[in-house]
């Protein structure tokens, strides 16, 4: 039986140099813990919201993933930062290049999914690309930054900026996915995209500010391992969870998609709404070993086939995170949610 807990907010209008700090104590035994609010992060106006609200022990973290290249292989860490734009562990940042075409339209796996076996690293500013039978490339970020080529690319109909990293790595992307292709790079750019486009009003938890460096929606997205095993158990393919591409993985649920149920969750110290469902896409039957489509369409026919909203025809699998207040996610950590009061269940 999942143990409930009421978390109790003592707050202190402390001021120092740069903040103003609250301070708040979660009591329930061997799980108390102290969280602050730093009020420059815009999700703390619901710092009300949080107060005396039921929490509850929902399992535990079993990887934390981050993809420096969208579309190409993840890493698991042992911890990482929640910030408002995604994941950052040390100088990496979750999602923060991008391949596009010469045209500007990015390059993802639904159109290239050979792109999934381009394994990237990221150490002393310098960023390698992996390739099986290929040379590595080595970008050097510092000289990217310096040389501040600013490049567009278009992800979901908005345009966002990156700096193109040189003719050296589109050359290279050129000879191991067979297309004219371009890398850009975040950087420091400031980010316009707003999440406005997905709501009208059906996601009450989804703020215009969720949105991400270059993923595809809000920069935080979850899943659990008893929702996949449930998948596993309708298709013959074997999957797994490094398919559907997750920044959170939990494990030790009530059951399949009691995600689907959670509003707020907290993990460590960060707390984070159940923004959105994740929609699916083509990029499920993509696997990430091979870099394959699976010729049957799978998963993704057997998700459409029990996990569509009314009249649609996307799949939800996952749920996408906006963050209220940031922290560290370390792998083990206790996650604990408070419920909706009306069910998400598909």
């Amino acid at each position: 039986m999942a143990q409930v807990m009421m978390i109790t907010f003592q707050i202190k209008n402390t001021l120092t140099p740069d903040s103003v700090s609250g301070h708040a104590t979660l009591s329930g035994g061997p799980h108390s813990c102290y969280i602050i609010f730093p009020p420059h992060i815009s999700g703390s106006r619901n710092r009300e919201e949080l107060k005396d609200m039921k929490w509850e022990s929902a399992g535990r973290v079993r990887k934390v993933m981050m993809y420096p290249v969208k579309s190409c292989a993840g890493k698991a860490v042992n911890s990482a930062q929640a910030k408002p734009l995604g994941l950052v562990n040390g100088a990496v940042r979750d999602r923060s290049f991008i391949l596009c075409k010469d045209n500007g339209v990015m390059i993802t796996a639904r159109m290239i999914p050979s792109t999934v076996l381009i394994r990237p690293s990221y150490e002393d500013n310098i960023l390698t690309l992996k390739f099986p039978g290929a040379v590595d490339l080595t970008v050097d970020i510092s000289q990217v930054e310096k040389n501040d080529k600013i490049a567009t690319t278009v992800i979901w109909g908005e345009t966002v900026q990156g700096l193109d990293c040189g003719e050296d790595a589109s050359n290279w992307l050129q000879r191991v996915l067979g297309h004219k292709s371009f890398l850009l790079y975040h950087a420091n750019l400031p980010s316009t995209r707003s999440t406005e486009r997905c709501n009208g009003g059906k996601y009450p938890l989804l703020r215009n500010d969720d949105h991400s460096l270059y993923a595809d929606l809000t920069g935080h997205m979850l899943m659990t391992l008893e929702s996949i095993a449930d998948l596993q158990t309708r298709v013959f393919r074997k999957i797994a969870p490094e398919d559907f591409r997750p920044n959170i993985l939990i494990d030790g649920t009530r059951g399949p998609y009691d995600e689907d149920e959670w509003e707020y969750i907290m993990i460590g110290d960060a707390v984070f709404r159940n923004a959105k469902p994740c929609t699916r896409c083509i990029f499920t039957t993509v696997c990430h070993k091979t870099g394959k489509k699976d010729p049957n369409m799978e998963p993704l026919r057997t998700l459409r086939k029990y996990r569509c909203p009314k009249g649609g025809n996307d799949p939800y699998f996952g749920i996408n995170l906006g963050l209220d207040l940031p922290g560290v996610v370390r792998e083990g950590d206790e996650v604990f949610v408070t419920r909706i009061a009306t069910s998400k269940k598909i």
